[in-house]
């Protein structure tokens, strides 16, 4: 059973119970003298706590998707190395059978991209419609014209995040099925690309170029290998990747439209990596509120304000509050809810109809 099965935080929790039960039961027989009675008392007990522990452990890794496999948990490299794939390549009818179809057609497909600009090999997901999918298998060029939307994770995490705990392409489904947005490219590029090393999607010097890596690299890419017309994506990110978005928004809104930033924050906290010298030149480089009241930038940024995430809440009113006249804002917040994977789900419909809703229903 996998870290992330849905099933594992029941049977751990079902298996406390069963143990904590026949402990009461039994309790009197292991109460007795001897080596042995000593023996399976303690074991027992050491197995209960175990379970219980573990129980909670997975329930938090549930909500938060800190570690996507038992071996990212336990520090053991249960991935074969990266071979990048074929640069200047473009999809084809044969590489559908590469990914995995979902029962609504849409196809989720994985790549390795070595990033010419950043110099980062990195992993990014993408998911294609169904009339995509479609277009490909028949042998015919499918549309230039879709609509691209890609999705950031948080630090610690990872790029499937948004594809197994949010279950974005069954969502980016029904939303279509009810008219509500049109079909998408779907795009989740790595984020965390240099280990126990939070660049938070800065170009840091002497250290990863991951602002290159998302705002160049991916974007190149993406165009090149799906054939499709360069235009400004929508973006989403949540905790660190919800400062990632509005940063890259900002900095790029010749790629970048749309921003939602959920739980975020705003003011870059560069890693302790990073030398004295260079946390101040990053402070002044990613100053978003200086860029800001610089010039009008013509974007749009949806920010997700949670009333009990502390940390979040006070620098997303900062940002309403210091904005205010310089940029188009939309707030959306959940009261009573505080920085959790859990909660961040119910935002998820609500952000990607906002990212269509000026568009209207899309062929």
């Amino acid at each position: 059973m996998s870290l992330t099965d849905p099933k594992l935080p029941i049977t751990l929790i079902t298996l406390s119970c069963l143990i904590f039960a026949a402990l009461i039961s039994f309790w009197n027989r292991l109460s007795k003298k001897g080596v042995k009675t000593v023996l399976a008392r303690v074991l027992s007990l050491v197995l209960l706590n175990l379970l219980i522990v573990s129980s909670l452990g997975v329930v938090l890794n549930n909500y938060g998707q800190f570690y996507s496999s038992w071996g990212e948990l336990f520090g053991v490299r249960s991935k074969p190395p990266l071979i990048v794939n074929t640069p200047n390549e473009k999809i084809s009818r044969d590489m559908v059978k590469l990914g995995k179809l979902s029962p609504e057609g849409s196809l989720t497909i994985r790549r390795i991209v070595r990033g010419e600009v950043s110099g980062i090999t990195g992993e990014v997901y993408f998911s294609l419609p169904p009339s995509y999918v479609n277009a490909l298998k028949s042998g015919v060029a499918p549309r230039n014209d879709y609509p691209v939307v890609t999705f950031l994770s948080g630090y610690p995490g990872y790029e499937t995040a948004w594809i197994k705990g949010m279950q974005v392409v069954s969502r980016e489904e029904s939303l279509l099925k009810a008219g509500k947005m049109p079909e998408v490219i779907s795009v989740f590029p790595q984020v965390n690309v240099a280990g126990q090393f939070d660049a938070e999607c800065m170009n840091v010097v002497g250290g990863p170029q991951v602002e290159s890596w998302l705002s160049q690299d991916v974007y190149s890419f993406t165009n090149q290998w799906l054939d499709i017309s360069p235009q400004p994506w929508n973006i989403v990110g949540y905790s660190t990747g919800g400062w990632c978005a509005t940063m890259l928004t900002l900095r790029h809104p010749d790629h970048f439209a749309k921003a939602a930033s959920i739980a975020g924050y705003y003011r870059p906290t560069p890693a302790k990596q990073v030398t004295p010298e260079e946390k101040v030149r990053l402070k002044n480089e990613y100053d978003l509120y200086a860029l800001i009241t610089r010039s009008q930038i013509p974007v749009s940024v949806l920010l997700v304000n949670s009333t009990d995430d502390r940390g979040s809440h006070a620098s997303t009113n900062e940002f309403l509050r210091r904005t205010k006249g310089y940029l188009k804002t939309t707030e959306i917040v959940l009261n009573g809810v505080g920085h959790n994977f859990n909660a961040w789900k119910e935002v998820v419909n609500p952000i990607l109809i906002w990212f269509f809703a000026d568009s209207g229903v899309q062929k």
